[in-house]
């Protein structure tokens, strides 16, 4: 099947497409609970610090990059894709973390596709139409906010953040 911007896949609890596809906005909005993909991507400066997003819509904190994965879309293209749109970051190797992350988010349901890659000194964040702001911190900062303030984070970044934290085996753990 084709690409579709404007759809997504719906997904079984296996993360393996079961050939429906629903327009985004109806995945994203409302009270439908259908399994879809989305991807997060951790971006790292050179000093190890990651680039936190401010989410546009909540104001909250969320993922370096993140999005839904478009109908017909692979999770890897769909995060070089999110990258380049909202932080505009090109010609960068992404690592895959994991594929499958499944995610409750107030009523809705992700598997996320989670990625890290670290653009070196030359990119710089330019604010754009999709992200305005972002802040640099240290995971254990991110880790902390999300524990100590977790209404000021996204449940997708919460989520993703305390998988992250355990499959880089590191000192602290996310408890929301």
């Amino acid at each position: 099947m084709a690409i579709d911007a404007d759809r997504v896949d719906i997904v079984d609890e296996q993360d393996r497409p079961t050939g429906r596809r629903i327009l985004r906005s109806e995945a994203c909005g409302g009270s439908n609970q259908t399994l879809h993909r989305c991807v997060a991507v951790y971006v790292f400066a050179p000093d190890g610090r990651v680039y936190i997003q401010h989410h546009k819509k909540s104001g909250r904190f969320d993922h370096s990059v993140g999005g839904h994965v478009d109908a017909g879309e692979a999770y890897a293209a769909a995060a070089i894709r999110e990258a380049e749109e909202e932080l505009g970051i090109r010609g960068v190797p992404l690592h895959e973390l994991t594929t499958g992350l499944r995610s409750h988010e107030h009523g809705r349901e992700h598997m996320f596709g989670v990625y890290e890659c670290s653009p070196g000194s030359e990119w710089h964040f330019v604010p754009n139409d999709e992200v305005e702001q972002v802040t640099l911190m240290t995971l254990e900062a991110a880790v902390r906010l999300a524990n100590e303030h977790p209404e000021q984070c996204t449940q997708g970044f919460i989520n993703v953040l305390k998988f992250y934290a355990a499959a880089k085996n590191l000192p602290f753990t996310v408890n929301s």
